[in-house]
């Protein structure tokens, strides 16, 4: 997630200077475990990543895990899962 400055004189960021044209990024990391993106972000929940609601304020973040944006990849990974484990189980 990088962004650059495009505030004319910079910006001021957690007390320090940041001048105009430096990129700044945040690691997903932080962000993924950020209560005010994430409810309960230390729980082990993972239907919070098979549907995400359209203002969930993590579609701002990455629009491509939201549902309406979302590309194939997972609902593919999805059905491979529960191809195996019907397989597995018959």
């Amino acid at each position: 997630m990088q962004r650059v400055v495009n505030t004319t004189g910079g910006i001021i960021l957690d007390g320090k200077h940041a001048p105009e044209g430096t990129k700044i990024s945040v690691h997903g990391w932080s962000v993924h475990h950020d209560p005010r993106y994430f409810g309960k972000p230390w729980d082990f929940i993972p239907e919070r990543w098979i549907r995400l609601p359209r203002q969930s304020q993590f579609c701002r973040l990455d629009p491509l895990l939201c549902r309406h944006l979302s590309v194939r990849g997972p609902q593919v990974t999805l059905l491979e899962i529960r191809i195996l484990v019907y397989m597995s189980v018959s």
